[in-house]
């Protein structure tokens, strides 16, 4: 037994979150150790202890009184009895065990949870929240079809309660995916063609999915969750008549699925939408034929003019065309109605009217030409006034977002033609850009050193991504590179030089998993190619299995590990199946039960690197379900299971080592920059105490919470900063 698991060490973990109010955290490991000696009286004491300190005084008289089946006269749980007595005589209310059961929620502890939930609907039986949180309880204990029940009824008290109507459809998706799940077909090769599609779907290669899908259905008609996913894939893609179409086949085939009634609802909404598009565009056509139709007329009606008629058009295509150069400077409204006035007084014969209509225009719009050139000419001068300072300041490593703000502003109203309010917007940004260049150049101080040293790193990890371009780098490590080039433009070449380091040694680890990955993707092969020898002799059908790892060695060559290794388990399981089909009374002589026993050892040792970064106890328990079926000489059966728990060990672990070098990566980000700012003189000891509490919850593997902490160490430095700057300013 490991020393961390024995109930001595559990006992003192229990006791160090006790102390820090952790009571959720400590009963866990006061259970844990009660697991492993049941009879264990200090921790019995300590248990009833937490469990009274989050006022579940019933279950802590519970556990008082197996103590003092023990010990009868211990005067610690006699005093113990007495407070619990009293807590148990206080009145709850509903919302009191309520809110007990949203604490064990908040931690996993879902039976915990449910038990409280049910106390307070014993004290209030329609109390909705105690019943809509029971229901999400169960629902994540995978006990869908009481969870289901329960929020129907929850929905009859409160109907329109959003909680409750989002809250029921997610259990009635899970209802509906569990059942999509059963209904898998016996074909393999059209579940392997349908997961392929799957895969294909999240990676945003939608029509090659499709095409996947239609394989599997093509072996498969009746494969539910293909036509389901089919359906999905084509509403992406916007195709919303056909993947209709999938969803009927689903729903003929599952009629009672929530999930795929819920999809028919939203794509029925989603082809109404189209619809109505569809008609608006249509609708806009037929306006701008009648108008054509109408313009038709006109022309129709002028074929007989006069010569004044053609003085007078002359005049209003004069005023038009000033109208039209105009426009850029002023708004022409007035201009224009008298040149329908004209154009009306045209078409009913008053000719005298009509001129002095077409004048009158040609003069108005050339006066709002004139004065609206002269603002216009002011503003846009004024513009670029502030456009040469931001340059400037651009140039000398200083960004002034809120200068190129307001002129942003000022361009938005000239091109609205409100040149007054631009002129105004633009002055103000002048004269802002102007003070900030003031400021700028006396608090700017950028070494060569340090440029010289930015500009060596990002050459570096430039040429490491290009170098490794074609091995897969993450959306990480271009995300640390484009920090580092901002950090670099703004001037700021101590953070771009960090951020470049960071992305060549992200870069470095990259490459070193591809070549890692080349190996344990030939191992795995290595491995069907030794289990179907040894059953070779046995005269058994191994094609199936020789195609997949023919398959697999295909995609090792192009490079697609993801898809090599998908096939070398895929031609593992085939040649397992086959072996526990046809070869179930066959003992091959020691190779079984020892490539067995190989496979558990390798799958405890995987285990023990994944409880350095997290808890892994609940695996390490299904692991003896693979021994007990070794026991039975079960040896396929053996090794699938530790197989299964091995890959979800290796998941586990390497999201777990993610979540910690990213805290690592943000913690020697912020150290840098908190180090920058003390040789500024700026006092960081804030920021300095909540990184201390960051490192303790990495060493405690408390990752996420450690990169809350750090995140909120970076902003307090940031406003210690911006203090210090303002108080050296006045």
């Amino acid at each position: 037994m490991e020393g961390s698991q024995t109930p001595d060490a559990l006992k003192e973990l229990g006791n160090t979150l006790f102390k820090k109010r952790k009571y959720v955290e400590a009963l866990r490991a006061y259970d844990e150790a009660l697991a492993i000696d049941t009879d264990y009286m200090p921790v019995i004491y300590n248990k009833a202890m937490t469990l009274l300190k989050l006022d579940l005084a019933d279950e802590a008289m519970i556990t008082v009184k197996k103590g003092l089946s023990l010990e009868p006269k211990n005067d610690r749980l006699i005093n113990l009895r007495k407070k619990a007595e009293k807590a148990i005589g206080k009145n709850k209310t509903p919302e009191y065990y309520k809110d007990r059961g949203n604490e064990f929620f908040k931690v996993k502890r879902y039976e915990e949870a449910i038990s409280a939930y049910d106390k307070s609907i014993q004290i209030k039986a329609d109390f909705v929240p105690a019943l809509v949180n029971k229901a999400k309880a169960l629902e994540k204990l995978e006990r869908l079809d009481e969870a289901y029940e329960l929020i129907k009824h929850s929905a009859t008290l409160a109907p329109t309660d959003q909680h409750i109507i989002k809250a029921k459809k997610v259990i009635e998706a899970n209802l509906g995916k569990r059942d999509l799940k059963t209904r898998e077909p016996e074909d393999e090769v059209a579940v392997g063609m349908k997961h392929l599609a799957d895969n294909l779907f999240m990676r945003e290669q939608l029509l090659q999915a499709i095409a996947k899908y239609d394989v599997a259905l093509g072996r498969t008609p009746d494969y539910t969750s293909a036509w389901f996913n089919k359906g999905q894939t084509l509403r992406k893609l916007k195709n919303y008549i056909e993947a209709q179409e999938c969803f009927e086949k689903a729903r003929e085939l599952a009629p009672d699925n929530p999930i795929i009634g819920q999809a028919l609802e939203s794509v029925s909404t989603e082809i109404g939408e189209a619809k109505s598009i569809e008609a608006s565009m249509m609708e806009s056509e037929k306006v701008y034929e009648d108008a054509l139709s109408k313009i038709d007329q006109m022309l129709e009606r002028t074929k007989d003019i006069d010569k004044d008629y053609d003085k007078i058009m002359g005049m209003v295509h004069e005023a038009e065309g000033v109208i039209e150069s105009g426009s850029k400077y002023a708004d022409m409204d007035k201009p224009r109605k008298m040149v329908k006035a004209a154009l009306k007084m045209l078409a009913d014969d008053n000719y005298p009217k009509a001129e002095a209509f077409a004048k009158g225009a040609k003069k108005k719009a050339a006066k709002l030409s004139k004065e609206g050139k002269e603002k216009y000419e002011l503003a846009t001068k004024e513009i670029e006034y502030v456009e040469k300072t931001v340059r400037e300041m651009l140039d000398a490593g200083v960004g002034i977002p809120q200068v190129r703000s307001l002129q942003d502003q000022a361009e938005e109203e000239v091109f609205r033609k409100n040149f007054d309010t631009a002129l105004e917007l633009a002055k103000k940004a002048h004269k802002m850009a102007l003070d900030e260049a003031e400021k700028a150049l006396v608090i700017l101080k950028t070494t060569d050193k340090e440029y010289s040293q930015a500009s060596q790193r990002m050459a570096e990890a430039e040429k490491a991504i290009e170098d490794a371009s074609g091995l897969g780098i993450g959306e990480d490590v271009k995300e640390m590179y484009d920090h580092a080039k901002k950090a670099f433009d703004e001037g700021d070449y101590i953070s771009a030089e960090v951020y470049a380091k960071m992305a060549i040694e992200r870069t470095v680890e990259v490459v070193e998993d591809v070549r890692s990955g080349y190996e344990g993707v030939e191992a795995e092969m290595r491995k069907v190619e030794d289990l179907m020898e040894e059953v070779a002799d046995a005269g058994v059908d191994l094609s199936q299995s020789r195609t997949a790892l023919d398959r697999a060695q295909s995609f090792l060559d192009s490079g697609d590990l993801d898809e090599a290794s998908k096939y070398a388990r895929l031609a593992y399981t085939a040649t397992m199946k086959i072996v526990e089909e046809t070869l179930n009374d066959i003992k091959i002589e020691g190779g079984a039960y020892k490539d067995t026993i190989a496979v558990i050892k390798a799958t405890e040792k995987t285990l023990k690197a994944a409880n350095e970064v997290g808890d892994v106890s609940e695996l390490e328990e299904a692991l003896q379900e693979a021994y007990a079926q070794l026991d039975d000489d079960n040896y396929f059966k053996a090794m699938n299971i530790a197989t299964e728990i091995m890959d979800a060990a290796e998941g586990y672990t390497e999201e777990r080592r993610e979540l910690k070098e990213d805290a690592q990566r943000r913690m020697a980000a912020v150290v840098t920059a908190l180090d920058r700012f003390k040789g500024q003189g700026v006092d960081m000891s804030g920021s300095e105490a909540v990184l201390d509490t960051a490192r303790s919850n990495i060493d405690s593997k408390m990752y996420e919470e450690a990169i809350e902490l750090i995140e909120e160490a970076n902003d307090t430095a940031k406003r210690a900063a911006e203090k210090s700057l303002r108080s050296s300013m006045k």
